[in-house]
């Protein structure tokens, strides 16, 4: 009867450990998903960037590169129609 209370109980551990570790896993997944669409954000707005305007700033390549999504996004609707390189990060 001992025998059988510890396998149940190192059966409920081992199940434990596993829905940790892909718990984990999913959300290590995510977060590197998350990165990787930022990451692809910047560097299409770094490209529009320089060839609407020029030769960039590692300034500007800095900010870019550490804008949030929300900045991301709005800059990239701004890129085309904005008259200057300022007008793209106004406000």
């Amino acid at each position: 009867m001992a025998f059988a209370k510890n396998l149940n109980r190192t059966e409920t551990l081992m199940s434990t450990a596993q829905r940790l570790r892909l718990e984990g896993h999913q959300q290590g997944l995510t977060q590197g998903l998350n990165q990787g669409l930022s990451q692809g954000r910047a560097e299409a707005l770094l490209r529009l960037l320089a060839q609407r305007f020029g030769a960039l700033q590692p300034a500007i390549t800095r900010q870019v590169m550490a804008g949030s999504n929300d900045e991301l996004d709005r800059w990239l609707d701004r890129v085309l129609a904005a008259p200057t390189l300022a007008d793209v990060f106004a406000g």
